[in-house]
């Protein structure tokens, strides 16, 4: 199996490489439980690291998007680069 990796969008530079939350109980995701509960943040990448390793195995690329991704700088949301206006991602409404 390969290392996973996700990529933040930049607004939570503070997070571990790792962080496990209950989203149930915490839907804005503000208290990381990965030093509480090991095991299931083991069992968590294990589940991701197999569907990744099959979803390679469909791809038509032997690369992961998501590493091109990150090799080309990360997402743009997160660069500064959107071409999407920050006032239209305002006027969705999005509740705090």
């Amino acid at each position: 199996m390969e290392e996973v990796k996700q990529a933040f969008d930049g607004y939570h530079p503070a997070w571990n490489e790792e962080i496990l939350f209950d989203i149930s109980a915490d839907p804005r995701e503000t208290t990381d439980l990965a030093d509480q509960a090991p095991a299931v943040l083991a069992d968590g990448r294990d589940t991701l690291l197999s569907w990744t390793d099959d979803q390679m195995t469909r791809s038509y690329s032997p690369v992961d998007p998501l590493e091109i991704v990150l090799e080309e700088g990360g997402p743009f949301h997160s660069t500064g680069q959107s071409e999407i206006p920050t006032e239209l991602i305002e006027s969705l409404g999005v509740e705090d």
